[in-house]
């Protein structure tokens, strides 16, 4: 099961949403994937996600970088979510 979720997630980034730039498409599979399942298992992953979707898609937002990395701050996705939200891109 959790196979098919990462599938899913996967499916939502590499094919069909943020890496053609369709960060509106991300944003409703993320819905629907958090509509289907009552506890998501991924939910680090689907919060990255959403994350870079919506500073894809509203502008960057350091803020929003920042409240990812206090609710995960060992992610391994904090670097992306970074270069996706800050407005430099997450240089240190």
């Amino acid at each position: 099961r959790d196979f098919c979720l990462s599938r899913g997630l996967g499916d939502v980034y590499k094919r069909q949403a943020l890496s053609q730039g369709d960060a509106a498409g991300a944003l409703k599979r993320l819905r629907e994937y958090e509509n289907r399942f009552d506890a998501p298992h991924l939910t680090e992953e689907a919060a990255a996600l959403r994350a870079m979707a919506r500073c894809t898609s509203e502008g960057r937002d350091d803020e929003r970088a920042a409240a990812f990395g206090r609710e995960f701050p060992r992610s391994m996705f904090r670097k992306r979510v970074l270069r996706a939200c800050t407005v430099d891109g997450g240089a240190e």
